[in-house]
């Protein structure tokens, strides 16, 4: 999933006040990229706490997914598989 805003960890410590204002203003993650990796990402902090809830519930077996993805959807590769590639 290729994101619009990816920063370099050098031009971020240039702008990281300007780029706090765009993450609040847009709720679009930046990713920040320190040489060739892509690890880490700026995101608005509903959105970050959202997704911590969301992380617990599924721990807790309270959440199996069909809430959002639906009944008909393949639960053998999800969205929750994403960010294995980066690790």
């Amino acid at each position: 999933m290729p994101f619009k805003r990816v920063l370099r960890i050098s031009h971020l410590r240039e702008i990281l006040g300007f780029a706090y204002k765009v993450v609040v203003e847009t709720d679009e993650p930046i990713i920040v990229q320190r040489y060739s990796r892509q690890d880490v990402a700026l995101v608005p902090l509903w959105e970050w706490r959202f997704l911590k809830e969301l992380e617990e519930r599924v721990k807790a077996g309270d959440f199996l997914g069909r809430e959002v993805l639906g009944d008909g959807a393949d639960f053998e590769a999800t969205w929750l598989d994403d960010g294995r590639e980066s690790r």
